[in-house]
């Protein structure tokens, strides 16, 4: 885009430079000659001016375009255009400077390019701050990435380490209920192997190391009956006892003396 302007006002600048040599051609010798001079003067203060302020621009441009290199990689691209702008507008601040002074007609020219040179310190002050403003937003979009990703991996690692403490709670309920199942599995298989007359007796003893208020009825009426066929077979004893001693007795008495 600065090229094509250059271009264009160089077009310019040829046209009318040719012109006024031939509108100066045909004017009188004296009056040339006072145009001459005046436009001369004219022309070094304003290339003075415009060499001046080219040379302003071309510095902090070029400040600018190093502090963008340096900083961020991505501004190569812009930092190149602000250096061929800032080549082309001081090529152009030169010419003007060394062609001031040869003729009256450079007066309108180096109106031109001090528009050329504002123009182009515009171009490069707009190139710069949109490269910063580039930067400045990507490096922005950087962290703000960076701390999502940050948060991401946070989300993941705690829902690692609750799944992980879920699978242990659960392996250690899951051992727990083996065990309990174990056990009980080993009082059934002891309880199986013991023999039948061991269990009653053990039963009996715990039922008569318990006190009489804590016993069973069931068991204290079995207890009663007991005893009543304990008292029935001493009394059936006794008789028993009794009737032998009267046989013998009868049988000793009729025995021949």
């Amino acid at each position: 885009m600065i090229v094509f302007i250059f271009f264009c006002l160089v077009l310019c600048f040829v046209f009318t430079s040719k012109s006024t040599d031939i509108s100066v051609l045909q004017q009188p010798t004296a009056a040339a000659a006072a145009a001459a001079a005046a436009g001369a003067a004219a022309a070094a203060a304003v290339a003075a001016a415009a060499t001046a302020a080219a040379a302003a621009a071309a510095a902090e441009t070029a400040a600018v375009c190093i502090t963008l290199q340096q900083n961020q990689q991505q501004g190569d691209a812009a930092a190149e255009a602000a250096a061929l702008a800032v080549a082309t507008v001081a090529a152009v601040a030169a010419a003007a400077a060394a062609g001031g002074s040869s003729s009256s007609s450079s007066s309108s020219s180096n109106f031109l390019l001090l528009f050329l040179l504002s123009c182009g310190a515009q171009e490069v002050l707009l190139l710069s701050v949109a490269a910063a403003a580039a930067t400045a937003q990507q490096q922005q979009q950087q962290q703000v990435g960076l701390y999502m990703h940050q948060q991401e991996q946070q989300q993941q690692q705690q829902q690692v380490l609750l799944l992980y403490t879920a699978a242990h709670l659960h392996q250690q309920q899951q051992q727990q209920q083996q065990q309990e199942q174990q056990q009980q599995q080993q009082q059934q298989q002891e309880q199986q192997q013991q023999p039948i007359p061991l269990l009653l007796l053990q039963q009996q003893q715990q039922q008569h190391h318990l006190p009489p208020q804590q016993q069973h009825p069931h068991h204290q009426q079995h207890q009663h009956q007991q005893r009543q066929q304990q008292q029935q077979q001493q009394q059936q004893q006794q008789e028993q006892q009794q009737q032998q001693q009267t046989k013998q007795y009868y049988i000793n008495s009729n025995e021949p003396q």
